[in-house]
């Protein structure tokens, strides 16, 4: 009887061990429903689209299942030569024109530490009639807090087409005639582009499309625009992905905001975009130098301790030293000596004295 408590009790240790955690796609921010019909038998078929979904996406089936898919991504843009990226603020990795390529696998990096406004100026060979912007931010990058817009007019003039509005991907505005372009992000944290489409010049059709194998009646689940600390799932491949003229063709239906998002990976009630320290619980979100960055999560002297904690935080002072306990790093206190800051030693005297005084009166007592 022993032996079969314990196997039983084994086989539920086993069956909880082992059990597979819960797939957690709450950072992906957009999401398609969409189903297949007229297909009859199942097959591969393709879902064409005229939005970017980006390069992390993940294909759900009825029961959550992943499903292998792949994207066929054309990167047609005309005009190629009309427009240069000028000027580019503090970037650190790519080059500007990474940016104007067509090509969503290049991509241009800010430097995080440097500019709290992220710029990229655009500069066109000749007139060009301007209607909009469309900037694909990369995956796994926080969406910028502000975007502010500059058009530049054939008297060489520069004027605001808009200013420090909530961030979007893609920004239309009226028709104007422009030789130049300036936009600005405002953003502390890292930001990395992949593309930037002008709208109002002539465009060539172009269609990506999303290829799987696909069952009737069945529905489906495409998320898309991961925000970091998503989680990779890889699902297995199973049936081979080939098309020919004969494979079925659909359209995708415009993507949603996914209801399962969150917005604020750390849990400290501060959305991602907003907070200064977005990996660290950190309410208070406190940015006393003004720098744009979190006193919470920021080490400017680099001393390997965060300036929330540094009783130096812009003087490097790994030790910590602080000789008078008065919370301020003996590198960076200039009152470190005085007798009034030294609270042991202000402490012994007034004891001293108090005794002494004390000791007096008890002396004058006895002698009466």
């Amino acid at each position: 009887m022993k032996k079969i408590y314990f196997v039983f009790g084994f086989f539920f240790f086993s069956l909880t061990t082992f059990a597979e955690e819960p797939q957690d796609f709450s950072r992906f921010e957009k999401q398609v429903k969409f189903s297949v019909s007229g297909i009859i038998t199942p097959k591969v078929v393709k879902f064409e689209t005229k939005e970017y979904f980006g390069n992390q996406t993940i294909l759900l089936d009825e029961k959550g299942n992943l499903l292998p898919h792949k994207w066929v991504r054309s990167y047609e843009k005309t005009k190629k030569q009309n427009v240069m990226v000028s000027k580019v603020s503090s970037s650190f990795e790519g080059q500007g024109r990474n940016l104007i390529d067509g090509n969503f696998s290049t991509k241009l990096a800010f430097h995080p530490e440097k500019d709290l406004k992220k710029k990229i100026v655009l500069k066109f060979k000749e007139q060009t009639d301007v209607s909009g912007i469309i900037v694909h931010v990369d995956d796994g990058i926080i969406a910028p807090q502000k975007v502010s817009v500059r058009g530049l007019f054939k008297n060489n003039e520069w004027v605001n087409i808009v200013s420090n509005i909530s961030f979007s991907h893609r920004i239309p505005f009226p028709t104007v005639s422009l030789t130049g372009l300036e936009i600005s992000y405002k953003t502390p944290h890292f930001l990395r582009l992949t593309e930037i489409e002008i709208l109002g010049q002539k465009e060539i059709e172009k269609k990506d499309e999303l290829i799987f194998f696909a069952e009737e009646n069945k529905n489906y689940t495409l998320l898309s625009n991961s925000h970091f600390g998503q989680k990779n799932y890889y699902s297995k491949e199973q049936q081979p992905l080939h098309t020919d003229t004969k494979t079925p063709v659909f359209t995708l239906p415009f993507s949603q905001k996914n209801p399962k998002f969150n917005p604020d990976f750390d849990g400290d009630g501060i959305n991602d975009s907003e907070d200064l320290c977005p990996k660290f619980i950190d309410p208070e979100n406190m940015d006393k130098d003004k720098n744009g960055r979190g006193d919470f999560c920021e080490d400017p002297d680099l001393d390997n301790i965060y300036s929330n904690k540094d009783n130096c935080p812009f003087k490097y002072n790994p030790d910590q030293l602080d000789s008078d306990q008065d919370s301020i790093g003996d590198v960076c206190d200039d009152k470190e000596g005085r007798w009034t800051e030294n609270q042991d030693y202000l402490l012994w005297i007034v004891f001293t004295i108090s005794a002494g005084f004390l000791g007096f009166l008890v002396f004058r007592s006895f002698k009466k």
